[in-house]
């Protein structure tokens, strides 16, 4: 669904602990990420919540989270 609707809002303000939606570099495929550490330059440091892996975004990589995907479990 993510990939089909290619206008993601980007996230307007973004605090460690925001949840989001982030293209992953190792496989270029749209996950759930969690902001888990401010990192230098104006990047961030992310958790993909549904597979473990940590990945850095710059801040305009890391989009708003739609509300549909919010109340799904993290699956990892």
């Amino acid at each position: 669904e993510l990939e089909r609707s290619r206008k993601l809002p980007r996230a307007q303000s973004i605090d460690i602990g925001d949840f989001g939606v982030i293209r992953f570099v190792d496989d270029q495929m749209w996950y759930r990420a969690r902001v888990v550490m401010s990192e230098e330059e104006g990047r961030i440091r992310v958790l993909l919540i549904d597979s473990g892996h940590l990945d850095i975004k710059f801040l305009d990589e890391f989009f708003s989270l739609d509300p549909q995907f919010a109340t799904l479990p993290a699956q990892a």
